[in-house]
């Protein structure tokens, strides 16, 4: 039988020298070179190691990462889009879309001529209990934007309601601490707060009357 060396794989010839228990290229001796490799403990294969353990490790951050989408989707569907949807809107008598506002007396409606202020219900109430006219003007004498006001309804035969906020005192304190509004003129065409002497929102409120 011919002696391949398990360490240099030289294939023994017969006409080598050395004793037959030794390798004629390296020098091992046979014998001890196999059962040193028998009792040496088996190293863990590379592939099958951390090759697997790194194959693991994505599955398990792959299946996290899709598990939270999945919450984040739902989650969006159920609220945010539950809410666009389902969710009934508020809606003025004009057609405008109603919007809260910082002021508690007064909502914000989005018109076609742009942003108006309204007074809310309970408010045109307490406004109610000084004046049922429809138009309701907060002025003093010697303001000239109040003149202009004064002429604007007089030009179209608007019949309206004028407190002077140096002089009517509940209703100069029902401007300042209802309304919270200060300045004038402040005007009420129905529900439509116009702040200042604004033509086009009086025009325009006088026409929903």
């Amino acid at each position: 039988m011919t002696q391949v060396c398990p360490k240099c794989s030289y294939t023994r010839k017969p006409v080598d020298s050395v004793p037959a228990w030794q390798c004629p290229s390296c020098g091992i001796a046979y014998a001890k070179f196999q059962q040193a490799a028998l009792s040496a403990p088996a190293l863990p294969a590379r592939d099958g190691g951390v090759g697997q353990s790194t194959s693991y490790s994505r599955t398990v951050l792959f299946a996290v990462f899709a598990a939270v989408l999945a919450i984040g989707y739902f989650g969006y569907e159920k609220v945010v889009k539950s809410k666009s949807t389902d969710a009934p809107r508020n809606f003025s008598s004009t057609g405008g879309e109603v919007h809260e506002t910082d002021n508690p007396a007064l909502v914000m409606t989005m018109d076609s001529g742009g942003p108006v202020l309204r007074l809310k219900a309970e408010t045109s109430a307490q406004l109610a209990n000084f004046t049922k006219a429809q138009v309701v003007m907060f002025a003093t004498s010697w303001c000239p934007y109040c003149a202009q006001a004064r002429e604007l309804f007089a030009a179209n035969g608007v019949r309206y309601v004028e407190f002077d906020i140096e002089r009517d005192h509940e209703e100069a304190q029902f401007q300042k601490d209802v309304l919270r509004q200060s300045g004038v003129p402040i005007i009420v065409i129905g529900n439509r707060l116009v702040l200042g002497f604004d033509e086009k929102q009086i025009s325009a409120g006088l026409k929903e009357l």
